[in-house]
C-alpha cells in the first residue's frame, strides 16, 4: 500500500491519509493536521513534528510513557489453552499467569481470534481443553467461562461488545444482573451506585450514566466494556485488538487500566496487529501463523523483524 501511495505522489496525486498509527504518518506524510474533539488543533510539515509532539497535540496533554506496563512477579496459571484444535486453528497451547500480559501476534487469518473465541466458548472446537483458574471449561459455554472469572473484549466492540442502543448504565450492569439483583427485582439505587463507582474509577468521560453508548468515542466505549466485566468480578481478560480505532490519548488510558488490572493479580491475553503495542505491553509473546503457534518469546528478546519472520512462516 505504501508503495502505491508513493507512486501516486510521483504522479502528482494529492491524498488525505487518516490513521491512528502514527508511525505511518512519518513514513509517507508531508504535512500533518491534528483534530481533537471536532476542532482543528494544528497543521505543520512532518519535518517540524516529532512522534511526541503529535501525541501531545492529539491527547491535549503530555504523555510521559505511552506503554506504562511494568513486569510483575507472575503467579499461578489462570488460563491454560491445551492442544486446542478447531476449523482454523491447530494444536494451540497457551498459558497466562496471574500478573501477566501475554500478547498474541500474527497476520490477519492466522487463527488468533478464532482461537480465543473458541476458548471463551463462543465457537466450538474439535479437540483439546481450556482450563480457567484450575477448572476445566466445557466447550460452547461462555456463561460458565464468565462464572469462572473469564471475559472476552471482542475485536468489534460495537457489534459484539456493546448494545449501542442502551445506556452506559445498562451496558455496565448487563452481565451482572443476577449478582446485583439476587431477588429477581431490579434494585435501581444499587445498580446506579455500582455504575457510578465504575465511571469514577475508570474515568469514563460522560455527563450522565444514561447517555447512550452509540454517542461515545471509541476509547470511552472500550472503557464501558471493561467496566461491564470488572463489575462481573472477572480476573482473566482476553483483549482482542484493545485499541483499534482509538486515538493515542485514549490508548494511553487503556494501557494504564491493563497495567492496573495485572497489578491486582488479573491475567490478560492480548491479541493485537500493532507490533509496537505487542512489544510495549506484553511480558511474553506468542506468534501464530497458519492457525498454529509458531513461536514464543519474552519481551526482552522480541524484535519486530523476529515477530514478522515467524508470522510469515506458514503463509
Amino acid at each position: 500500500m505504501f508503495g502505491i501511495i508513493r507512486l501516486l505522489k510521483e504522479r502528482n496525486v494529492g491524498m488525505f491519509y487518516i490513521s491512528h498509527r502514527l508511525e505511518e504518518l512519518f513514513k509517507i506524510g508531508d504535512r500533518v493536521s491534528v483534530l481533537r474533539d471536532g476542532h482543528h488543533i494544528l497543521t505543520d510539515t512532518i519535518d517540524h513534528m516529532t512522534m511526541e509532539s503529535v501525541i501531545e497535540n492529539i491527547a491535549g496533554r503530555k504523555i510521559e510513557n505511552l506503554f506504562p506496563h511494568t513486569a510483575k512477579e507472575p503467579g499461578e496459571p489462570m488460563l491454560e489453552i491445551r492442544d486446542l484444535t478447531g476449523d482454523k486453528f491447530f494444536h494451540v497451547n497457551m498459558t497466562v499467569r496471574s500478573g501477566e500480559i501475554v500478547g498474541v501476534s500474527g497476520l490477519v487469518g492466522a487463527g488468533r481470534t478464532e482461537t480465543v473465541r473458541a476458548a471463551f466458548g463462543i465457537d466450538r472446537y474439535h479437540t483439546g481443553e481450556v482450563v480457567v483458574c484450575g477448572k476445566k471449561l466445557a466447550p460452547g459455554n461462555p456463561a460458565r467461562a464468565n462464572r469462572l472469572g473469564m471475559c472476552l473484549l471482542p475485536e468489534d466492540r460495537k457489534v459484539e461488545g456493546l448494545a449501542l442502543s442502551l445506556s452506559i448504565r445498562e451496558n455496565t450492569v448487563i452481565s451482572s444482573l443476577r449478582a446485583l439483583n439476587p431477588t429477581g427485582i431490579i434494585n435501581s439505587p444499587k445498580e446506579k451506585a455500582e455504575v457510578q463507582k465504575s465511571i469514577d474509577s475508570l474515568e469514563i468521560a460522560t455527563s450522565t450514566m444514561e447517555k447512550l453508548t452509540k454517542f461515545l468515542s471509541g476509547g470511552t466505549q472500550q472503557k464501558v466494556v471493561i467496566a461491564k466485566w470488572l463489575l462481573s468480578q472477572s480476573n482473566v481478560f482476553i483483549f482482542d485488538e484493545p485499541t483499534r480505532g482509538i486515538d493515542v490519548g485514549a490508548k494511553s488510558s487503556i494501557y494504564q487500566l491493563m497495567d492496573e488490572l495485572v497489578g491486582r493479580g488479573a491475567a490478560i491475553l492480548m491479541i493485537s496487529s500493532d507490533l509496537t503495542e505487542i512489544m510495549g505491553m506484553s511480558d511474553r509473546i506468542y506468534v501464530m501463523s497458519g492457525g498454529e503457534v509458531v513461536g514464543e518469546m519474552s519481551q526482552k528478546d522480541a524484535t519486530q523483524s523476529g515477530i514478522l519472520q515467524l508470522a510469515f512462516s506458514k503463509v
